[in-house]
């Protein structure tokens, strides 16, 4: 699955599938607006940023955009979560039952859902800095995502679902240089 539009802005991108067997790209989404697609673990849908088509942020130039799924197989995009801002998920759990996503609310989270049940959300980093890109571990127990904490963005590594207020037993990842 990857997002195909105009570089640097999501307002008229749509989700395309790549078939690595034939070499072809089929259209996913049609509505514009799509982005950041992540396929579930089991295969069967893809979760992705976007927003209804009846939805005129686009003409306003106030881009918002929820979080919605889809049935590979082509039905119609499921809303999963819609809150204040923007919401862009980047990863789920490996038994399929939690998305973790950015909240570009202010101030930015990351935050956590049980798929199917918004009211579930919780805050899993929840600072006065800019956090993003959550991505849990493949096991399931570890959370990377990046902080601008010190002034630049950096990966930092935490326990999930972790105890504790956002930050603490955190461990920033040992930048490598060359």
């Amino acid at each position: 699955a990857i997002q195909v539009g105009t570089f640097g802005t999501n307002v008229d991108s749509d989700i395309w599938l790549f078939d690595r067997r034939t070499g072809t790209l089929s259209r996913f989404t049609t509505t514009g607006g799509n982005s950041d697609p992540i396929w579930t673990p089991n295969g069967k849908h893809i979760v992705f940023a976007g927003r209804e088509a009846s939805d005129s942020s686009a003409e306003t130039g106030r881009y918002a955009s929820d979080v919605y799924w889809q049935d590979v197989e082509g039905a119609t995009p499921e809303l999963l979560y819609a809150g204040r801002g923007s919401q862009y998920p980047w990863s789920i759990t490996p038994d399929g039952k939690t998305l973790l996503m950015d909240v570009a609310a202010q101030p930015s989270k990351i935050a956590s859902m049980t798929i199917g049940s918004p009211e579930s959300i919780r805050d899993v980093v929840r600072t006065t800095f800019l956090n993003r890109i959550p991505k849990v571990s493949p096991d399931g127990k570890w959370l990377a995502h990046t902080s601008n904490e010190t002034g630049r963005t950096e990966v930092y590594v935490r326990p999930f679902p972790g105890p504790g207020r956002a930050g603490r037993q955190e461990t920033r990842a040992k930048e490598t240089e060359r």
